[in-house]
């Protein structure tokens, strides 16, 4: 088969990683991939991804035999990928005899026939299965009711020129088209308007239509934003379990009216008028709150229905709020009389009892001025303007840094640069080197590459790459490494440099070990230097001296990269001047963004 050859269907028995499928997609076919083995299928599914070949492959993770039962795959330690199968033993151990002795038993699989898979056999010019059929191959597929069960994808789409509708999936962050994006249709264009009218349907989703007529998927659909913009949106495609467990793909546009949304899907949002419907007996508590908090003012919302019983309150709510109304009956506040204690200038001003000895003269002042009435804010500027203020916060009491543990460091620095502790576990980063290791020998052609070569499992020491895969998948990262620091060039490296004061992370490999330096939103002047050698010290470095601090570590031969957003590998999504600002600030805000972490030197 070839490029030339019409579009077929293609069943790739033993898929394994996905060789014949990839290629069979690739020149347009429809190929079914039935591949048992865990390992194979992630491997085959990710060169689907890579290859964006994927919308052509339905992969069905089972075994395939001619009765059903209870099967063991086992391999060779040379060659994991090539699985083989023992079926109708009743016990590993007599499995463990019959195989040889450099071969592992890699998992316990599930045999199904090829009819209880429901993969159509059909009798072709090359293709002649002894139990194919003369007839056509029926699946009757039940497809589930709920169209989240089904990607969010409905069976039929009411749609025409004017209709308001909402994205029902994340498509294209960039262009503003997620989950929950509202619009308008502005057109809808076919690539052949001869023939887009199909026959009505016998199972009519929308019954009460009458004046719908049933159409082909059109080509796209031109949708006008709330910002004014245009949008062309195609069809997708989607693969999902019917009612009785059979794969299935359903195309359509990821769309849903617009003319109304359930109060959690309101969530967030702001809107200048709005409409309530209070019918219905799906109400919890909590639910109205969220309703009454959707628009800036009570008179801009209507209630439709209204019934007292649609309102229903939290008894654990309620008890809290009599404990409160306790509290303040037995222990009455004077509010005017606590604004004027030294309480509340504290709680106002977090960090005015830092403030150096010398200062207690315009303290005493500043107490009296407020007991004159004078305003709070006309005492913060006094102390703001007179002396350094100190924050409370101190870099080490938020700052999230491991203490080293024996050659760990890769797993440290993932953890300080993305300040979680519960992301990049040495489980999961070994699976990332397993992956690159099966990779790379994929590439080799099969020759032998060690996991060894990426991580050592008893002590760490985990390879750069590592970290490069790691934060790609978690936070979409790439690395840039920067080992020259001229600014008369044209190249990437030359524009970071010159946008040092926009670097929001760099990582450091320094004689085989990592650490980070990282900025924080409230202390953008300052990168923080964080090292597991070092936990409970973060040493500050002004953005005005990074450059010199790099040069001396690419002086000493140590390893910089920088941390950029990745967008794609397609030329227009390069970095460049446009976009080098947002690009260079790829991480997530983390508690110490919200937190001045230095002592603020501005006098007056």
């Amino acid at each position: 088969m070839d490029s030339k050859t019409k579009p077929a269907v293609f069943l790739d028995i033993g898929a394994n990683i996905g060789w014949f499928t990839v290629v069979m997609s690739v020149l347009g076919h429809k190929v079914i991939a039935i591949e048992p083995m865990h390992s194979n299928v992630q491997l085959l599914q990710a060169s689907l991804q890579s290859s964006q070949a994927s919308q052509n492959v339905i992969v069905y993770p089972h075994g395939l035999g001619i009765t059903q039962g209870k099967c063991i795959l086992f391999s060779g330690n040379s060659n994991i990928g090539d699985g083989h199968v023992i079926c109708g033993l009743s016990t590993i151990k007599n499995v463990t005899a019959l195989i040889p002795a450099d071969y592992s038993i890699r998992q316990t699989i599930q045999s199904t026939r090829l009819d209880v898979l429901k993969v159509g056999m059909a009798r072709t010019s090359f293709f002649n299965p002894i139990k194919a059929s003369n007839k056509d191959c029926k699946i009757h597929l039940k497809s589930p009711d709920d169209e989240n069960e089904c990607g969010s994808m409905f069976e039929q789409l009411p749609l025409c020129v004017g209709a308001r509708v909402v994205c029902r999936r994340n498509i294209d962050f960039d262009g503003s088209m997620v989950n929950g994006t509202e619009a308008t249709v502005k057109d809808i264009i076919w690539d052949n308007n001869d023939n887009i009218i199909l026959p009505m349907s016998n199972r009519c989703v929308f019954p009460n239509l009458d004046r719908a007529i049933r159409v082909a998927l059109p080509k796209y659909v031109e949708l006008e934003l709330d910002n004014g913009s245009l949008y062309k949106m195609v069809a997708e495609e989607v693969s999902f379990k019917d009612k009785n467990g059979t794969w299935m793909t359903r195309r359509q546009l990821p769309l849903s009216l617009g003319y109304a949304i359930t109060i959690h899907r309101s969530q967030c949002m702001t809107y200048n008028k709005l409409v309530v419907e209070l019918t219905g007996r799906n109400w919890k508590s909590g639910m109205f709150y969220t309703i009454l908090s959707r628009t800036r003012k009570l008179s801009d919302i209507i209630i439709l229905a209204y019934d007292r019983k649609s309102f229903k309150v939290s008894k654990v709510a309620l008890n809290k709020m009599y404990r409160l109304e306790t509290i303040e009956k037995d222990y009455p506040i004077n509010i005017e009389q606590y604004l004027r204690t030294e309480r509340y200038i504290d709680w106002y001003l977090p960090h005015s009892y830092d403030i150096d000895k010398p200062s207690s003269i315009t303290t005493k002042r500043s107490a009296e001025s407020i007991s004159e009435h004078v305003s709070i804010e006309q005492f913060k500027l006094e102390k703001s303007n007179s002396f350094t203020r100190k924050s409370k916060i101190k870099p080490q009491n938020i700052i999230i840094c491991e203490q080293q543990e024996e050659n760990y460091c890769g797993r440290h620095v993932l953890r300080a640069i993305s300040q979680r502790l519960d992301l990049f576990s040495d489980e999961y980063l070994k699976e990332v080197a397993e992956h690159i290791a099966a990779t790379e020998q994929i590439l080799q052609h099969e020759i032998a590459v060690n996991v060894t070569d990426y991580y050592y499992e008893n002590t760490g020491d985990y390879n750069i790459e590592i970290l490069k895969v790691a934060l790609r998948n978690v936070f979409n990262i790439e690395f840039i490494q920067i080992d020259a620091l001229e600014r008369n060039t044209t190249s990437v490296q030359s524009l970071i440099v010159s946008n040092i004061h926009n670097v929001q992370a760099l990582i450091i490999q320094q004689n085989n070990h990592y650490y980070c330096l990282r900025r924080f939103r409230l202390t953008k002047d300052y990168f923080f230097k964080i090292d597991s050698k070092f936990p409970l010290y973060h040493e500050p470095i002004h953005h005005k001296h990074i450059l010199n601090f790099l040069r001396a570590l690419l002086a000493n031969h140590s390893n910089v990269y920088v941390l950029v957003h990745y967008t794609s590998d397609h030329a227009d999504d390069q970095l460049s001047i446009d976009n080098i600002e947002t690009r260079l600030w790829p991480l997530p805000d983390a508690p110490a963004d919200l937190e001045c972490l230095l002592d603020l030197h501005e006098t007056q």
